[in-house]
């Protein structure tokens, strides 16, 4: 056939993308001479393999370039790395290094500011806890240096040139190197046929920077059969960190797509020690803030009571999402291998040094955690907010941060700026019921970063009211439950209706409440885990909780007539400011009229009217029902045992006359915590309290020092008095009974005969049932629970009539409390669980389908007032449920558990409840 006739086909070739061409390199001689050999009539594809093409060679011989962290050895106890190098490696070689395989790098350390020459030496890659030692200088691998920019500045630092004298990444030939830039001209050039078709392919080879480098297990070195248990390969982009399958009761999150997530495995380390429920916490969280429940599901509030491990469960998650995501990144840097790379932990600055004490104790220095306590003084603002762009700024060496709430408002020009929410990935709140109050500045501060990830910690969600509940939660999830005039339109007016006792025979409002708090219980349950301290029981020695009745002293009964006739309680004159400050005062009484010395209220309005009762007496535990019973508790507790005993008080001025006490009559030594204890003193005076078998007691302010103490060292707790928020009372109640406690605790709760002290304890059980109903945490059996009908009105039972109660004195009662509850004698029995039978209300609805007569109201208004005193003693029932109930003004033939109670002498004593 005549050639002419044939189409013409020009001559083709593929490009290679030009972001690949100043990475690859080939080798003079394996460019082809472009001849079609004699087949001139046919179409040639030629391919050029440029797989395994030798990278660049740089004028110091060198295959890579790293980057490294150095600093002066010093001593210190807390040393950080301040300065950085530019690392050329000349040499490299596979090292097998704490189980996992590494390189081991020989290098040329060049300063990354000045290119001066610093030191030549080998380290190991991606270690943090291989050190290299040159001179007076320590050394430690920080990342492979492998973006374009950072390139481009290193060569610029270290002055290395190209072969037309400019600094850059495309190097001067050399051998039979040559750059891929120089091939494509020449290719444009030849003289080819035009039946010739040029095709240059490049068969992808990971680079083994581009593959997430091996975690090393946190294992003691040495132990082979756990090195055996979990030795596994270096992972692969795709691959999950750890082998389930090779883990002994492996903990692995859910995953949000099942067909591409990544399985995300707890490390070993941690899932070893954790608890059943500490599992289901990770696993509760994980689930919130990977969006594995809803995407509206961001954030995740543990509600858990305390000693249950929300710190450990926190620190667990923390280190797993650090180190592992579910979505694969086939191209992750070094410093990019987690789902997370910088966490904020925000928390009471009393709880800073226990956070940095358990990241310490579980993870050692597998995690680098940044503490901003800055000592107040001169430019310490300027200090914390340059610490805190450092943290930012130094990848590799910290990935928490914790700071106080107080410090949130110093650093606010930091969290206000617009790039600040992408630079932390977690925000960790502890006691996160200190954001209850919407219009905290704090708060505030934090709503407009808009983290993207939230954790909230804190064992009373609910304190007050149902406002306060909603602040967290929309803080947690923004609009999740509505806005504020929504969530109350569909909450808390149909809840508090129902709660009123206005409303107790509205059937209507009753149905509406119920379902409303049904419903609010089913979406908050999404994002809020809510247990119970009672799952501990099987772990921890037993508990022995008493509620003691002490009998007021004359000088008690006295001075509270007399002030409350000054105040002509009942004329509808007194202000709530006066009214506020007299319950104060009645508060102070119980504990020791001492304390009327310098309370304001007292000196300003009534120390005129008040003089002929005498508040001075020498002998503090003479004047106080509560002060007498302390001392002989103290004189049975010191002579008969070896236990340590935790006081707790809501006033520092009661901890001055309680500490005299010890001081000065019991001769016992003893250590202090309130409000006035600097920050840094702190730890030490736990330690010591724990360890120390020569204190023995330990004098606690209830408001500054009962958050996150770990008091295991004492078994004996004595309340001295009650605070109107329970959670105040629950959680410095809870600082013995604790993980690692070994002896059985013993909990006294003072309570002053029918004064306000019992006011207070019976508002108390009001607020903890609301608390259980909305965080649906009642442990009771099936059996033992009180149906819907009987339970539909137990929240809030007290009204008018009851606050005015607050301003009255019980004489002759055993205990008020206890007349609430049941009319046994105090035999040390557990009561009658039956419930009363509700009365028939059904004559009531009279005042929803008609007129009534004056005969008829008066009957059905005394019906009202019966079931609302059966009501009473039925919440008071069922609050004190499992209480043993014993009268010792009459009879000692009936023993408690404690053998300290039965022999202390009882005549201050008048009921004691037991559990």
């Amino acid at each position: 056939m005549n050639n002419l006739l044939k189409p013409f086909v020009p001559p083709q070739r593929k490009k290679l993308d030009d972001a690949l061409k100043p990475k690859l390199s080939i080798r003079k001689t394996d460019i082809p001479r472009f001849s079609t050999n004699g087949q001139t009539k046919l179409t040639v594809k030629r391919t050029i393999d440029l797989t395994n093409t030798p990278s660049f060679k740089s004028p110091e011989n060198a295959k890579e370039l790293c980057h490294l962290l150095y600093r002066k050895k010093s001593n210190k106890k807390n040393k950080s790395w301040g300065l950085d190098a530019y690392a050329v490696i000349t040499s490299k070689k596979d090292v097998t290094f704490n189980f996992a395989t590494h390189k081991k790098l020989f290098v040329k350390v060049y300063n990354s500011e000045t290119g001066n020459f610093i030191a030549g030496l080998s380290i190991i890659d991606d270690c943090d806890e291989n050190i290299a030692m040159y001179g007076n200088f320590e050394f430690q691998f920080s990342h492979y240096i492998t973006s374009k920019e950072e390139i481009e500045r290193a060569f610029e630092i270290l002055n290395i040139k190209n072969k037309n004298g400019t600094k850059g990444p495309i190097l001067e030939a050399q051998d039979d190197v040559i750059n891929l830039e120089t091939i494509s001209p020449n290719l444009d050039s030849q003289e080819l046929s035009d039946k010739e078709d040029i095709q240059i392919v490049k068969k992808i080879k990971t680079a083994s920077s581009d593959i997430s480098r091996q975690f090393v297990i946190p294992i003691k070195a040495g132990n082979k059969e756990e090195i055996n248990n979990y030795n596994h390969v270096n992972p692969l982009p795709g691959k999950p960190l750890f082998n389930k399958d090779k883990i002994p009761n492996a903990l692995v999150m859910n995953k949000e797509n099942s067909y591409t997530d990544v399985d995300v495995v707890v490390d070993p380390l941690l899932s070893n020690v954790l608890r059943q429920h500490q599992r289901e916490g990770v696993k509760f969280m994980y689930d919130c803030i990977m969006n594995v429940k809803s995407r509206d599901i961001t954030g995740c509030l543990l509600a858990d009571e305390m000693g249950l491990g929300k710190t450990l469960m926190s620190i667990a998650l923390i280190w797993t999402l650090l180190k592992q995501s579910p979505h694969a990144k086939l191209h992750s840097s070094v410093l990019d291998n987690g789902a997370i790379n910088k966490v904020l932990i925000v928390c009471p600055v009393s709880l800073i040094n226990n956070w940095k004490l358990e990241f310490k104790k579980w993870l050692g220095t597998k995690v680098g955690v940044k503490v901003l306590n800055t000592k107040a003084g001169y430019n310490s603002a300027e200090k914390d907010k340059q610490d805190f762009q450092n943290f930012f700024n130094v990848q590799r060496v910290f990935q928490v941060v914790i700071i106080s709430y107080e410090k949130v408002l110093s650093l606010k020009s930091i969290f206000e700026k617009a790039d600040f929410k992408d630079k932390i990935d977690l925000l960790v709140c502890d006691e996160a019921h200190k954001l209850k109050n919407n219009s905290s500045k704090i708060l505030q501060i934090l709503k407009t970063v808009d983290f993207k990830k939230k954790i909230m910690l804190t064992g009373t969600p609910i304190q007050n009211d149902l406002q306060e509940f909603f602040t967290i939660c929309d803080f947690l999830n923004p609009g999740f439950l509505g806005n504020l005039n929504q969530f109350k339109k569909n909450y808390i007016i149909p809840i508090t209706k129902a709660r009123n006792t206005e409303s107790r025979f509205n059937k209507n409002i009753l149905e509406l409440g119920e379902q409303q708090s049904n419903e609010l219980i089913q979406e908050t349950s999404k994002f809020i885990l809510r247990r119970t301290n009672d799952i501990l029981n099987r772990f921890l020695p037993p508990k022995r909780d008493y509620i003691i009745f002490c009998k007021p002293t004359k000088h008690q009964i006295e001075i509270t007539e007399n002030i409350l006739a000054s105040c002509n309680i009942g004329s509808g004159s007194n202000s709530s400011a006066s009214s506020l400050g007299l319950i104060t005062l009645l508060k102070k009484i119980c504990n020791t009229p001492k304390l009327l010395q310098t309370d304001s209220y007292y000196k300003s309005t009534l120390v005129s009217k008040n003089n002929s009762i005498s508040i001075s007496n020498n002998k503090s535990n003479e004047d106080s029902g509560k002060m007498r019973v302390l001392d002989n508790l103290l004189a049975q507790i010191s002579s008969v045992t070896n236990d340590k005993i935790v006081i707790i008080s809501n006033y520092t001025q009661t901890l001055d006359i309680i500490q005299d006490l010890l001081k000065y009559k019991h001769q016992m030594p003893f250590t202090r915590l309130d409000g006035a204890t600097p920050a840094k003193l702190r730890p030490s005076i736990v330690k010591d309290f724990n360890t120390n078998q020569h204190i023995k007691c330990f004098l606690l302010s209830a408001k500054s020092g009962g958050m996150g103490l770990n008091l295991i060292g004492g078994n004996r707790l004595i309340l001295f008095d009650n605070d109107w928020n329970p959670a105040i009372d629950q959680q410095a109640m809870g600082r013995v009974h604790r993980d690692g406690q070994k002896k059985e605790c013993f909990i006294y709760r003072l309570v002053s005969t029918g004064m306000i002290d019992e006011k207070i304890l019976q508002r108390q059980v009001t607020k903890i049932n609301l608390s259980k109903k909305i965080l649906n945490d009642d442990t009771d059996s099936n059996e033992e629970k009180i149906d819907k009908k009987q339970s539909k009105n137990d929240s809030d039972i007290f009204d008018t009539e009851d606050l005015k109660d607050l301003f009255t004195i019980k004489k002759g009662t055993r205990s008020n409390t206890h007349d609430l509850i049941c009319d046994c004698n105090g035999d040390g029995k557990l009561p009658d669980a039956d419930v009363d039978q509700d009365e028939d209300l059904s004559e009531l609805d009279i005042f929803q389908n008609k007129f009534i007569s004056g005969g008829q109201v008066e009957v059905v208004l005394e019906k009202m007032e019966n079931q609302r005193e059966k009501e009473k003693r039925k919440l008071m029932k069922q609050c004190f449920k499992g209480y043993s109930h014993f009268d010792l003004t009459f009879t000692n033939e009936h023993k408690m558990i404690d053998s300290i109670l039965n022999n202390i002498d009882r005549k201050d004593i008048s009921f004691v409840l037991e559990k």
